[in-house]
């Protein structure tokens, strides 16, 4: 079932995969093709525009004149009286309509983004298409807006450790999977994205026996430590923003350089959850996976997360803190990484990891896990405090400094269970 249908014409493609990208976070399902299509193509879309609440057309002089979307429109103009269906017209530029576009279109309020903002006009289609729907806001406000947060600092030794407790237990959890790549290939080509400190792209590199190896990392200091400490012939590190406009550019220099046209591996290991736009920059990435290459996803997930027992709430609170709490990215992130897997047309997608948990846990690696998690909420509250201070982090500070302990002591408890919504995706390009 969907709420909303998307017509477009393949010149604006772009724009109608913006607004279902934004609208589908909302928790407003859309149909549009070719992504929806079953069966025949004509009547799919027939069948789709007849079950649809809204109809929103992504509407400029090309789209006015496409004898496809034309039909659409006609389509969708007999179900508005028949099954009370809404039409949205949405403008993106300033061409001159068809004389059969403005016959249908012309009695309808128009979302007019052709001056305007085509971020902050897909928002007011939102907020339209929610009035419509009869959505109130506070319904679909679950999930907060992705944000670009480039977290990693080389020189916070609080952020060195965490990252190295956060390794060693994942490393456990995920050491099959590795090496279950590594397996289907011989001296293989190696691309980590977001290297951090580049321990584990020195890892991936010694245990897939790699031909070569390059790590890429936004932070400078990073990048030139992990050269230093482990840079060699066939290992190098990088400095790259992977969300710049001229990332792919970059890109096509840097394999230039090395003389390959692509990888047999690419890691992205806990980054998509700080991008605003992880599908743009998965876009990119993809064109360089190799024939037969294989994609590894680590990501994060706080919807997954489960503490019990918790009767007084304060696990389920401590949460809701790092949810809102920017330097920890999007907590929802890891639902997503299957769609974008699907839509970047990889097949072989497999969900090799869901959730770590702590039944089974020694009491070395629970406390490793609660200060890797729990533990690190006040030093980036500070953070906050002394870069973005407001009322509101002065008092999750005030509510932490009273709680750590107890949480501390509850987690560590025999009977107390806490599953962290991690996930570990591969994925093949046959």
């Amino acid at each position: 079932m969907h709420d909303v249908f998307i017509s477009y014409e393949k010149e604006t493609k772009t724009i109608a995969d913006n607004i279902v990208n934004v609208f589908e976070k909302n928790s407003i399902r859309c149909w549009y093709a070719p992504r929806d299509v079953e069966g025949e193509y004509a009547q799919s879309i027939v069948t789709a525009i007849n079950k649809t609440k809204v109809f929103i057309i992504v509407l400029n002089g090309k789209s006015s004149r496409s004898n496809h979307v034309l039909n659409e429109v006609e389509t969708a103009y007999k179900a508005m009286d028949e099954k009370g269906l809404a039409i949205l017209p949405f403008k993106v530029s300033n061409e001159l309509l068809s004389d059969a576009m403005t016959y249908y279109i012309k009695r309808f309020h128009w979302v007019d983004a052709s001056n305007h903002d085509l971020n902050t006009s897909i928002q007011e289609l939102l907020d339209k298409t929610r009035n419509i729907l009869g959505i109130k806001i506070e319904e679909t406000a679950k999930e907060k807006e992705r944000k670009d947060n480039k977290y990693f600092v080389y020189d916070d030794d609080f952020e060195l450790e965490r990252l190295s407790g956060q390794r060693s237990l994942l490393e456990k959890m995920t050491h099959s999977t590795y090496k279950s790549v590594y397996s289907r290939y011989e001296k293989p080509l190696v691309l980590d994205v977001g290297s951090n400190d580049g321990y584990l792209t020195h890892k991936i590199h010694q245990e897939s026996n790699a031909r070569e190896t390059i790590g890429i990392e936004y932070d400078n200091l990073a990048v030139n430590k992990s050269n230093e400490i482990y840079g060699s012939e066939n290992l190098k590190f990088y400095e790259f923003d992977i969300e710049a406009d001229d990332f792919n550019q970059n890109i096509k220099i840097l394999l230039t350089k090395h003389n390959i046209e692509g990888f047999d591996i690419i890691n992205i290991s806990m980054v998509l959850l700080h991008l605003k736009n992880p599908f743009k920059m998965l876009k990119v990435i993809r064109r360089y996976l190799n024939k037969g290459g294989t994609i590894i996803i680590r990501d994060i997930d706080d919807g997954l997360n489960l503490a019990y027992p918790d009767e007084n709430g304060y696990f389920k609170k401590a949460i809701e803190i790092v949810y809102n709490n920017p330097r920890w990215g999007y907590r929802y992130s890891g639902r997503e990484v299957y769609t974008y897997l699907s839509r970047l047309g990889l097949s072989d997608i497999n969900l090799e990891t869901l959730g770590m948990h702590t039944i089974n846990m020694d009491f070395y690696e629970k406390e490793a896990l609660f200060h890797t998690y729990f533990g690190a909420i006040l030093h980036d509250l500070y953070y906050l405090r002394k870069h973005s201070p407001s009322e509101s982090v002065e008092k999750e500070i005030e509510w932490m400094e009273s709680h750590i302990e107890i949480l501390e002591e509850d987690f560590l408890k025999k009977d107390f269970m806490f599953l962290l919504g991690f996930v570990v995706y591969t994925a093949i390009n046959n």
